[in-house]
């Protein structure tokens, strides 16, 4: 690594986070840690274990990603908050953590915890035993609850306020505030310059329904059959619900979403509502060159974090997809 990442002291800063994590747990839970184990991830994240009033519990804290703003840190809790008021299935928030910058949320015990990188799903690739695929369709029902919760729920939290109203807004605002941030950084390449040009000549032009959407789709703690939490919701946006259907052609096959045709008929089932596949495969290059560009921050060597080898896996995969 070069630049600004030389001068960082890794494990004084893992020491900082993790006595501001005992300090949190002690004032707001009333608890001590027993345990602290950092997650392999994207982002900080650590499984905290801690008895309180001679009780075990055990929370997750979830950092910041490298490259984002402390502002996109509390936009997802705060979608997540409204979520669960509106009886989605999400871990229970615990509030905000200024040291780390973190937000708490229980902790959801099951054994379908994958790191979530590229690098580890090539190794070893993801399956789809029955009972995961049975909970795989029963998401479909709370992917349909998502969606049907009002925009108007998120009035408050300022990047969901003024919803998109005409059909090309709707296809085109969340790539093109990606693509903005990706030609700030210096980070857009022929190959995405194309794939801007494309989306914005082809965006639909008949769809005017604007939804509540997760934005990375398919996300989700299962025990059994059972769906027993939905997570991951930092991208979160409104718009056409395509884009979270696209979002399982986007995570597969690396992450193994199964049958995908029948995943959309039984969301057709839930919500009686076709699903439009050329819309589909419109919104799964939105999706996919999102996620391109978001893998190019991650690449990024004066950005605390970053993981150059992970970061340029995914560019090359994802975007090959994409094309």
């Amino acid at each position: 690594m070069t630049g600004a990442d030389d001068t960082i002291d890794h494990e004084a800063f893992e020491a900082q986070c993790r006595a501001g994590i005992e300090s949190w747990v002690a004032e707001h839970l009333s608890g001590e840690v027993v345990a602290m184990e950092r997650l392999e991830r994207w982002r900080p994240q650590w499984k905290v274990s801690y008895t309180s009033g001679g009780e075990t519990g055990a929370v997750l804290v979830r950092g910041n990603r490298p490259i984002a703003p402390v502002d996109a840190l509390r936009f997802e809790m705060a979608c997540m908050q409204i979520l669960e008021r509106n009886g989605i299935l999400v871990p229970h928030i615990h509030g905000w953590m200024d040291e780390p910058v973190a937000f708490v949320m229980d902790w959801v015990e099951t054994e379908d915890r994958a790191p979530g990188m590229l690098h580890t799903a090539m190794d070893t690739p993801s399956e789809m035993d029955p009972e995961r695929w049975q909970a795989t369709l029963g998401y479909m029902t709370h992917l349909a609850a998502v969606h049907a919760v009002p925009v108007g729920e998120f009035a408050d939290v300022k990047q969901l306020a003024n919803p998109p109203s005409e059909p090309r807004d709707i296809a085109l605002h969340a790539v093109d505030r990606m693509y903005a941030m990706g030609e700030m950084a210096g980070n857009i390449d022929p190959s995405l310059s194309f794939l801007q040009m494309w989306l914005r000549r082809n965006a639909p032009t008949d769809r005017h329904d604007v939804h509540f959407l997760c934005g990375d789709a398919g996300q989700f703690m299962s025990r059994g059959t059972d769906v027993v939490a939905l997570l991951d919701f930092e991208i979160a946006n409104v718009g056409d619900t395509h884009w979270d259907l696209a979002c399982f052609r986007g995570r597969h096959p690396y992450e193994n979403m199964g049958d995908i045709p029948a995943l959309y008929r039984e969301y057709e089932r839930v919500t009686g509502t076709p699903i439009d596949r050329r819309v589909v495969g419109y919104y799964t290059v939105a999706f996919l060159q999102l996620a391109v560009i978001g893998a190019t921050f991650f690449m990024m060597p004066e950005i605390r974090g970053g993981n150059w080898i992970e970061g340029m896996l995914e560019k090359a995969s994802i975007t090959r997809r994409a094309y």
